[in-house]
């Protein structure tokens, strides 16, 4: 993979399978450790790994660095109470790690410009990010970041599978049930994924 910055993220996709993975997340734990105090360029590292793993990030990669604060982005047509924010919540809140997982706006522009707010109020020390919420985290430099299986072509997705109205899969703190993507968001989202690997 090309050399990115050294704030370097690691991409986990839960589509196949693979050995010794706690080994190696272990490992690219530590080379982002040594990248990030020697400020010298890190690489984009993708492990492959099934989702039953998920708590390995817990066991391993978590592990290996002392963290104080996690945030969580959810994917498309979910919410902030998604379970797999529960589930990082109720494995790390034992260590005196806070997890933050708030409700994305579904309108891209306004969803990125949230979450660089949020992080600039909130001073994470980690993002971990699922789907289109991976495709955003990708955007917020100078944090480590976990993104699972990112989306970065949102756009192209919702104009062949998802026109219309999308029923939100999670609890919203707004109440809100359902949502509508039509042409704006999706000129939205061509306009967002243009600064991807930016």
């Amino acid at each position: 993979h090309s050399q990115t910055r050294n704030d370097a993220y690691v991409a986990f996709k839960f589509d196949t399978q693979y050995r010794g993975v706690e080994q190696l997340v272990a490992r690219q734990a530590h080379n982002l450790e040594v990248a990030r105090s020697s400020r010298t360029p890190a690489t984009e590292v993708v492990v492959e790994l099934p989702v039953k793993d998920l708590s390995l990030l817990e066991s391993s990669f978590l592990f290996c660095i002392t963290l104080m604060k996690v945030l969580y982005i959810h994917g498309f047509a979910s919410a902030g109470s998604t379970g797999s924010a529960t589930q990082l919540r109720n494995h790390l809140y034992p260590k005196g790690v806070q997890v933050l997982s708030p409700d994305v706006p579904v309108e891209p522009l306004r969803a990125i410009e949230y979450l660089r707010q949020y992080v600039g109020e909130h001073q994470p020390d980690l993002i971990v990010a699922t789907s289109m919420g991976a495709m955003y985290a990708e955007q917020l430099h100078g944090i480590r970041r976990i993104l699972v299986n990112p989306s970065f072509h949102m756009a192209r997705l919702l104009t062949f599978r998802g026109m219309g109205r999308q029923e939100f899969r999670n609890k919203r703190e707004d109440g809100a049930r359902d949502f509508k993507v039509d042409k704006q968001m999706i000129a939205e989202f061509k306009e967002v994924e243009k600064q991807s690997f930016q």
